[in-house]
């Protein structure tokens, strides 16, 4: 579009101005601006439309004569402005254009502003999610030309130009700064961090009354990885909170036990949700017929279950979660065609299957995890241009394939994780700039590339790990605040030098070892009270530890292994009930007893590993149903066993081993589609044999090892491809060979 000014020069029409205009120094100020404007023989649209809506309002309309005319169609922009300005007196058919050219702007500007909301699909980007667009169809309709100007520059893809107009404005205005502070805040949630937290800072600072201000001031302060302030600002809005706003209420416990969680305090996290809980059965009992009262009192009892899983207590986790999917079956059925609902029922299916995994019932998980395949797919048919329901979708598959991948069956697991990853390229492919369509991309190639290394293909299993690698790198790069892609790029260090250490490259692993370990040093600086950090930090220092005992260093093992241990031991003391904090603390001591034993040091290694045995045994008493705390039990009978063995102490180790066979005996009766129970047994049988072998009983050493061959030819029939199962099939043949 262009403009042409009157031909006058520019002192002239300011003398004219002032001579003539009611408005003083105002007027002057937009005469001024418009006359540098006409300097140029274009105007580009934020000039133009500038000046046009500014001389609208002071009533110089006719000083740009251009500004009565509209732009061509292809000019969104330009048309919307132009019709706004005009909107009392448009016609019906212009009406209806502004009106379209409104809802264009509110879904471009959405789509720009919500892809990282969306994509994280949390109740809580859910209400970031719906609280962005009541507030881009406000501004758009009510909001001031300014505004309106910065919305459709976010929606062209100007995003941080819009939001530096809005910020200058918030700045400079006396007027309505609290809403514009807000609505910079909710703007900015997604895309902005630091802008979003200094604009609810800001509208803290004017006005206290509204709790969702401090509820998504806290937010941001999490995801900035800064949980202090977060709990701070949650626990002080729940203080003044009136007595009255009970769902409120339960928010923000929910936040503080959300915090409570990352920090490792499960504990206190149990009590927050607890209270959240007993907020909503009261409001659900009062009013049965509200679903949304019954969907948040379902989120409660899914939290809840999160925190029994994390402390072990899979029993009660399981019957938290089913309480949940009863709830959503009902809201189901009473409304089959809500999405939400839909979505909802495959979510506790899916938390459901993951304790079943973590109990050792595969099969029973795998059934869990394909009814949500098959409510996730029923979405995506019916709506397949909605990217949320395809990511579940990818979901679905990555859990089934894990299921089929701790069966043994690693060729049904690739083509379960290649499903997942074409979704994912896909994703990608539609929407390049969408950082969690990226993570997950990276995310599926880690996963194919474990398959691979389990079938033994570690080339291509270290170039699965490099492109998970590369998209990694590309994000901490283009956000080095955002401590997740940080993590997730320690997680690839290590998952290479997993490869590499396999590979017998020892000195190439260590360097991957120790990139990963730096970047988990700066997260675990940067925030010492977040227990994932220390924890990754641990894991750092233990894998560390392994190359330098494969490589003779056993000293600078023994070190590695002991500031794992140190770690191991503080959370473990900060939150004594959370039962991953002891396990952690049970490997470090058999790590430990490792490298005693090469040491030559047994008495000191018995020791560290019936320190280890002390703590299994505790949480295999406290749960007994939970299939891992069962299995770690067995582990450590067989390393105290083995130490037993080098001690020459045949008889007190056969004992070990049998207390060892006897749990894989049980574990695999309980899910004989587990391939790894199975190979437990296997092991078990084997050890057995190797005592009786030494003892001089080779009849009996026979039998043991026929039984452990058994095993180990089923395995190998149900999937050749598996180079472990063949391995252990060779080992096997071995070892009946020596007897013979």
């Amino acid at each position: 579009m262009k403009f042409t000014l009157p031909k006058i020069r520019f002192k002239e029409r300011l003398a004219w101005l002032k001579q003539k205009s009611r408005w003083g120094k105002i007027t002057l100020i937009i005469a001024a601006v418009a006359a540098f404007l006409g300097t140029y023989d274009t105007l580009r649209n934020k000039g133009g439309m500038f000046v046009c809506d500014t001389v609208a309002l002071v009533g110089l309309n006719k000083l740009i004569t251009s500004c009565d005319k509209p732009g061509p169609d292809k000019d969104k922009l330009a048309l919307y402005e132009f019709l706004k300005a005009r909107e009392a007196t448009l016609s019906k058919a212009q009406k209806q254009q502004l009106a379209a050219l409104e809802q264009y702007y509110i879904d471009q500007a959405f789509k720009v502003l919500a892809k990282d909301i969306k994509s994280a699909k949390t109740q809580a980007a859910e209400q970031a999610a719906t609280a962005l667009k009541q507030e881009l169809e406000t501004t758009l309709k009510q909001g001031e030309a300014l505004e309106r100007r910065a919305i459709a520059l976010i929606g062209e893809g100007q995003t941080q130009q819009g939001l530096d107009l809005l910020t200058r404005d918030a700045r400079d205005t006396s007027q309505h700064t609290v809403e514009k502070w807000r609505r910079i805040g909710r703007l900015a949630f997604g895309v902005d961090t630091q802008r979003a937290i200094q604009a609810y800072e800001a509208v803290m600072k004017l006005d206290q009354t509204n709790p969702w201000d401090a509820i998504y001031l806290g937010r941001l302060y999490v995801i900035a990885g800064d949980l202090g302030r977060a709990r701070q600002v949650f626990e002080t809005e729940l203080k003044h909170l009136p007595q009255q706003a009970e769902r409120d209420r339960s928010v923000l416990l929910d936040e503080i036990g959300a915090v409570q969680v990352t920090q490792g305090s499960l504990a206190a996290a149990l009590q927050s949700y607890q209270a959240a809980l007993a907020i909503r059965e009261r409001l659900a009992r009062a009013d049965p017929g509200n679903s949304e009262w019954q969907r948040d009192l379902s989120v409660s009892h899914d939290r809840i279950g999160d925190v029994q899983r994390g402390q072990g207590s899979l029993a009660a986790a399981l019957q938290s979660y089913q309480a949940a999917l009863a709830i959503r079956e009902r809201l189901a059925r009473a409304d089959p065609g809500n999405s939400e609902w839909q979505r909802d029922l495959s979510v506790s299916h899916i938390k459901i299957g993951d304790v079943q995994v973590t109990q050792g019932s595969l099969t029973a998980a795998l059934q869990s995890y394909q009814a949500a395949l098959a409510i996730r797919e029923r979405l995506a048919r019916a709506d397949p241009g909605n990217s949320q329901w395809q990511r579940d979708l990818s979901v679905a598959h990555d859990n089934i394939g894990d299921v089929q991948r701790a069966q043994g069956s690693l060729a049904a697991a690739l083509q379960s994780y290649q499903a997942a990853l074409a979704i994912r390229e896909r994703l990608a492919r539609a929407d390049p700039g969408n950082s969690e369509w990226q993570r997950d991309l990276s995310v599926s190639h880690d996963r194919i590339g474990d398959v691979q290394r389990g079938q033994g293909s570690l080339a291509a299993a270290l170039q699965s790990y490099q492109a998970a690698l590369a998209i990694r790198e590309r994000l901490a790069r283009a956000d080095p605040g955002n401590s997740e892609w940080q993590r997730d790029l320690s997680v690839s260090h290590i998952k290479i030098g997993d490869v590499q250490v396999t590979q017998g490259s020892l000195t190439a692993a260590l360097q991957s070892y120790q990139a990963a370990l730096a970047i988990r040093e700066r997260l675990a600086r940067a925030d010492p009270g977040n227990s994932q950090w220390q924890r990754d930090l641990s894991v750092a220092h233990d894998r560390i530890g392994d190359v330098q005992r494969a490589q003779g260093s056993l000293a600078a093992a023994l070190q590695s292994y002991q500031a794992a241990l140190a770690i191991a031991e503080r959370l473990a003391r900060a939150d004594p009930g959370n039962s991953q904090w002891q396990r952690d603390l049970s490997i470090s001591h058999n790590k430990i007893g490792d490298v005693q034993v090469t040491q030559g040091s047994l008495a000191a290694a018995l020791q560290s590993c019936q320190a280890a045995l002390a703590i299994r045994e505790r949480l295999a008493r406290a749960d007994p149903g939970n299939s891992q705390w069962q299995r770690d039990l067995s582990v450590s009978h067989i390393k105290i066993g083995d130490v037993q063995v080098t001690q020459g102490s045949l008889t007190a180790a056969l004992q070990s081993y049998q207390a060892a066979l006897a749990i894989a005996e049980r574990l695999a009766r309980v899910d004989p589609g587990n391939s790894e129970w199975q190979r437990d047994l296997s092991v078990a049988h084997d050890n057995i044999g190797d005592v009786q072998r030494a003892q001089g009983s080779l009849a009996a050493a026979l039998q043991s090892y026929q039984a452990a061959l058994a095993i180990a030819e089923r395995l190998a029939r149900a999937d050749p491809g598996n180079s472990q199962w063949q391995r252990d099939l060779s080992v096997s043949h071995i070892k009946i060979g020596d007897v013979q």
